[in-house]
């Protein structure tokens, strides 16, 4: 009799570890499930189950961001206090968690200037009145705060080159770095700043230029917890060919006979300060993210150096790319579909994730020769069509169009199925 009890009970614990290590692959499994097998190569001499040195981007969980633009951060017309920037950021996170959105990409730094404290930028004229003002609270540190609070990663968004559009910011404060330079008697040192059509814009070519970029995102990532760093599609003017001769004219000098064409020499420069970013962000913080969105138009992207092919085929630029596909299903020359195909033919690095930039601001309008007004369940179109073409995600622009009533009925429709 014990002998039958003992192989019954030696049976129930087989029956029971069998049990456990089929629940532990299948958790495994659902982890792993939506990346690309190539993605995740094994270390020498590794099993199925061992962990790789360096794991790629998680990509398990859909990307559904929101970019909040510097227009929805400007603190005027309020009593510019920490507990009305609270109450602004507390209000735009709980919109965005509401919709069904995971992550909120925040301006940090729209003109040469700072949203946080910065050793290096002087504080926003949308914070402080006036650029250079002394800030008394931190405005990065409150909407991570906030973000936290309602479940969302938080983007940092940074604008790298732009310093004046427009007379936007209408003074800059003695204490920017583009302001010393223009006033610098040094003509080199003046160079760091380009004049443009649209305004001032710090000179990409300029070794010290990038250095001031790389030290200033490696400043937020080492202060702040932030979830990611993204620069958007700000780069050479694309219809400014001579804003920077005098720089292409003196590199021409130096490299002799075979001088890179202008538009390879600016895609250099580009290049140079991409990498040193990535480089800084992931040494000041494991798990921060560095991404990159470029307009969607790649002839565009080839006319500012924007070098986007080599950014989503070469490991050691960017951990995700989001184009700007800021164009409706039926677009006449460039249908939504046709773009994300595009892109995601461009996008070889495996460890890559994949966003797709969407214009949900163009709901209800004319724009692209009238096809937004077509019919409606657009965004929920392009959502589907991002994630049948092997998107990791989406980003909407912007937080601004949000909570329009077309907008949440867009969305509900979209992320209803989940």
């Amino acid at each position: 009799m014990k002998r039958w009890f003992y192989r019954i009970l030696s049976l129930m614990l087989s029956v029971g570890i069998l049990g456990a290590c089929l629940l532990c692959c299948a958790s495994y499994g659902d982890r792993t499930e939506n990346r690309d097998a190539s993605s995740s190569p094994l270390p020498a001499g590794g099993t199925a189950l061992q962990k790789p040195e360096e794991e790629p981007l998680e990509k398990e969980e859909q990307m559904r961001g929101v970019w909040v633009p510097f227009m929805c951060l400007d603190m005027t017309g309020t009593d510019r206090s920490e507990e009305s920037f609270r109450l602004r950021m507390k209000e735009i996170c709980e919109n965005i968690s509401s919709i069904g959105c995971n992550t909120l990409i925040l301006q940090v730094r729209p003109f040469g200037d700072a949203l946080y404290t910065s050793s290096y930028y002087p504080s926003s004229h949308l914070i402080v009145g006036e650029q250079g003002n002394p800030m008394t609270f931190d405005p990065l540190a409150v909407a991570l705060t906030e973000a936290k609070r309602c479940h969302l990663r938080l983007h940092a968004w940074v604008n790298p080159f732009r310093v004046q559009t427009q007379k936007t910011p209408s003074l800059l404060s003695s204490d920017n770095p583009a302001q010393q330079w223009i006033t610098n008697p040094d003509s080199e040192k003046r160079r760091n700043v380009l004049t443009t059509e649209n305004g001032l814009m710090l000179n990409p070519a300029s070794e010290e230029v990038r250095k001031l970029i790389i030290n200033g995102v490696r400043e937020i990532a080492s202060r702040y917890e932030v979830d990611g760093i993204q620069i958007d599609d700000y780069f050479y003017p694309d219809n400014d060919e001579e804003c920077d001769r005098e720089e292409y004219e003196a590199y021409c000098k130096k490299a002799g006979d075979l001088p890179l064409s202008h538009s390879e020499w600016r895609k250099q420069n580009i290049n140079s300060l991409i990498s040193g970013m990535a480089e800084a962000i992931h040494e000041a913080r494991e798990g921060c993210v560095f991404g990159i969105s470029p307009q969607c138009n790649l002839e565009n992207n080839e006319k500012m150096g924007a070098d986007v092919e080599a950014w989503g085929a070469v490991k050691g630029y960017a951990d995700y790319l989001c184009p700007q596909v800021y164009v409706s299903p039926d677009h006449p020359y460039l249908p939504f579909a046709e773009a994300i195909k595009e892109w995601r033919e461009l996008i070889k690095n495996p460890d890559a994730a994949f966003y797709v930039g969407i214009a949900l601001y163009k709901l209800g309008t004319d724009a692209d020769e009238g096809t937004w007004l077509l019919r409606d369940g657009l965004i929920a179109e392009e959502c589907r069509c991002a994630e049948e073409n092997g998107a990791d995600g989406v980003m909407l622009y912007s937080y601004e169009y949000l909570m329009t009533e077309q907008a949440q009925q867009e969305l509900q429709q979209a992320f209803s199925k989940e």
